[in-house]
């Protein structure tokens, strides 16, 4: 399953020095992403929630053991009338009770995984966790497939149905509604950019590995169908033509050609 959204986001235009804005970026990273060693050696914390997103078929052949099959569709609407929205966050209540189906109470260290290459919907998890106000919320280096290749072991166990225990959740204003975005429109202090989140980490994470990757990835690139697993280690995922790739990344076709090459 290959997904790319594209989410309006509204952001306070502060001016940053460049070098702060790196080292911040870095930190925060640090703070987010978990290595699978860093993951062996805290499997056995009590406190410990582990999500596998993904296909439900491969999380019955093989997990990291522990981990809970993470249910993405129970954290967002699917209203399939015609003209309704869809992937739109549920209420607070309702969010709040699909997480503690998960296993988490307020104490828990969440730690969300993809397989199958479900990189978008499991960011998306990521997302509603930060919503919902939750602050030890991790996310696995290269998925179930970067667990693997570090020889860490899967398990077919699944674990006992442990149901958590969560106060009523205090929601972060991350999320924007169609009315906000409409509303401020052009209004000073405020930049609606639909692809500034995929278009910077496209250009952190995997465009220095497209420098350096074989022809024969770019070749894949071209024809509109590359998983990039290999090509974006971090977990990124393509699986879109050149052309929207270029187009995502906002840049004019020279200045793609001279980016890749």
């Amino acid at each position: 399953m290959r997904l790319l959204s594209a989410a309006a986001l509204c952001a306070l235009l502060i001016p940053v020095p460049p070098a702060f804005a790196q080292a911040a970026a870095g930190a925060a990273r640090d703070r987010l992403v978990v290595s699978p060693a860093w993951l062996a050696q805290h499997l056995h914390d009590p406190n410990l929630v582990i999500l596998q997103v993904g296909e439900k078929a491969t999380y019955d052949k093989g997990h990291i053991p522990g981990a809970r099959f993470g249910d993405w569709m129970q954290l967002h609407t699917m209203d399939m009338q015609p003209g309704a929205l869809t992937l739109e966050m549920p209420a607070a209540d309702r969010i709040r009770e699909a997480l503690e189906s998960f296993g988490i109470s307020d104490g828990s260290h969440v730690v969300v995984y993809a397989s199958d290459g479900w990189w978008s919907p499991s960011t998306r998890v990521l997302l509603t966790l930060e919503y919902a106000g939750l602050s030890n919320v991790s996310y696995l280096d290269g998925g179930l497939k970067g667990w693997s290749a570090a020889g860490q072991p899967l398990s077919a166990d699944t674990p006992l149905a442990r149901k958590g225990t969560l106060s009523p959740l205090k929601l972060r204003p991350v999320i924007v509604d169609a009315a906000f975005v409409q509303s401020h429109q052009g209004k000073a202090g405020f930049t609606i950019d639909l692809f500034q989140r995929f278009k910077e980490a496209m250009a952190t994470d995997c465009v220095e590995n497209l420098r350096n990757t074989s022809l024969k990835v770019i070749q894949a690139l071209e024809n509109g169908n590359l998983d990039c697993d290999d090509a974006c280690p971090n977990g990124l995922a393509v699986g879109v033509g050149e052309e929207y790739l270029r187009m995502a990344m906002g840049l004019g076709e020279q200045e793609y050609a001279d980016l890749i090459k």
